[in-house]
């Protein structure tokens, strides 16, 4: 019995690079991150632990089309040290800003985290 060939897909240098740059600016993103969870947290070593628990519980999306937000709020972690250390992350300064640019005239939109 023979197996069928698997044809092998290769990214082009150019998509690799691509994908490359977003892992580093995720990783980049997920670092200040745990900086600031350290801050509020009694072990060094939890702050990634806690956010892979941040990453994987539930949330309920929000949007709001009048006031053009969108609120994420996320459910109870297992203990209030967590909860604690999260509304801390939260509670930083958060200049984000991104534009949607799918269309010409697409509407720009503010990213922000409010606590």
């Amino acid at each position: 019995m023979t197996c069928p060939k698997k044809s092998a897909s290769r990214l082009s240098t150019q998509s690799k690079h691509f994908i490359d740059t977003i892992k580093m600016i995720a990783y980049r993103a997920e670092t200040a991150m745990a900086q600031t969870l350290r801050e509020k947290m009694a072990r060094y070593d939890d702050a990634r632990s806690l956010l892979r628990a941040v990453y994987r519980s539930e949330i309920d999306l929000l949007p709001n089309a009048k006031n053009k937000t969108l609120t994420v709020r996320l459910h109870p972690l297992a203990n209030q040290s967590s909860d604690d250390a999260v509304r801390h992350l939260c509670a930083e300064p958060q200049p984000y800003r991104a534009t949607l640019s799918r269309h010409r005239a697409a509407p720009r939109l503010r990213i922000g985290l409010i606590a």
